[in-house]
């Protein structure tokens, strides 16, 4: 970004904007939810600046604190054709990342519950509306929306946020399928250090905090099978759970190096896909390529790569009964699932 006082002094004040919209709304906020972003971003149209002449299209991701929406994506899509790949709700919402069930965005968000708001004209609904009043005025033709997951896709056209004819595709993530690939579970496990002759459930989250990662759900279930002989817990992720059921119970940290996390996978007999709500996590897709079969309760995009009875099982969202009696059953059928 440019450096000169003004353009400094403009950041600032853009920066002042975006606070003072969500002054008293971000301190109520409950705990366990993803940050809460609306559709600016303190660099405005400075982004437009960055973009080469001769650029023949561009592919937006994650754009949260980045791309200010009234600024950059009019003025963008009118110099260049757009595909835009969301990785969760916030394009479609008035700034949460997943709407933990809400269903507000589809009515123009307002009464927030992830800023513990009251009020019809709270920032969700303004943040809303902008949005809803800038994608009417671009074209299909110039903007072109992808989801990884069929739920994505259908969440983001119930919206209501966006014209009839803009385009939505469904296209999922991609995998390195040489790098996660089956090792054999003794050996990933005398790598790790781990011990052999138990089944073992992992978790992994970036941060068990988020309540939607469903570590909560996860204990719950756990519960269920407290008596199993030989059952061992691995996780992953930043900060080590707390965990209150009698097992025993491995946290192996933060983990990104990818031939890393392909031995994780293989060294578990089940993965645990507790999440609320999801997209198409990843993790997912890493476990089936190594191998190993997935318990995952049937919300969003799981459907999408759990084959029940094949690569996995799928319970009702909620059901910790049923989430349990599924890792008991993905445990006794575990070679017969990998083979899957």
């Amino acid at each position: 970004p440019a450096s000169s006082f003004a353009a400094r002094v403009k950041r600032r004040m853009s920066r002042h904007r975006i606070q003072k919209e969500l002054e008293g709304n971000e301190d109520r906020r409950p705990e366990g939810y993803e940050p809460f972003h609306g559709d600016l971003a303190q660099f405005g149209a400075e982004l437009l600046d960055w973009i080469e002449r001769d650029t023949q299209i561009v592919n937006l991701h994650w754009v949260s604190r980045f791309v200010d929406y009234p600024s950059v994506l009019p003025e963008l899509a009118r110099r260049v054709p757009i595909v835009w790949t969301l990785h969760d709700m916030n394009t479609f919402t008035g700034g949460c990342h997943y709407d933990d069930g809400c269903g507000r965005y589809t009515e123009g968000c307002g009464r927030c519950p992830q800023l513990a708001s009251n009020r019809d004209s709270d920032p969700s609904s303004l943040v809303w509306q902008r949005k809803k009043a800038l994608f009417s005025g671009i074209s299909g033709e110039r903007l072109h929306f992808v989801t990884p997951s069929r739920w994505l896709g259908q969440e983001l056209r119930a919206s209501g946020i966006l014209p009839e004819s803009m385009p939505i595709s469904v296209i999922p993530y991609g995998l390195d399928t040489e790098t996660f690939s089956p090792i054999d579970s003794r050996q990933a496990r005398q790598r790790l250090g781990l011990p052999s002759g138990k089944k073992a459930v992992l978790f992994v989250a970036e941060s068990v905090e988020n309540r939607r990662k469903g570590f909560g759900e996860l204990q719950g279930a756990l519960a269920h099978l407290s008596e199993t002989e030989d059952l061992v817990l691995l996780s992953l992720g930043k900060g080590e759970p707390a965990l209150e059921v009698g097992i025993e119970h491995h946290h192996l940290g933060f983990v990104t190096d990818d031939d890393q996390l392909a031995t994780v996978y293989s060294a578990a007999d089940v993965f645990a896909m507790p999440s609320q709500e999801d997209n198409l996590p990843a993790t997912v897709l890493e476990s089936l390529a190594c191998g190993t079969p997935v318990a995952a309760f049937d919300t969003g995009g799981l459907p999408d790569m759990v084959r029940p009875g094949v690569t996995g099982a799928l319970a009702p969202l909620g059901d910790l009964g049923a989430f349990a009696s599924n890792l008991r059953t993905i445990l006794d059928q575990d070679s017969a699932l990998r083979e899957g």
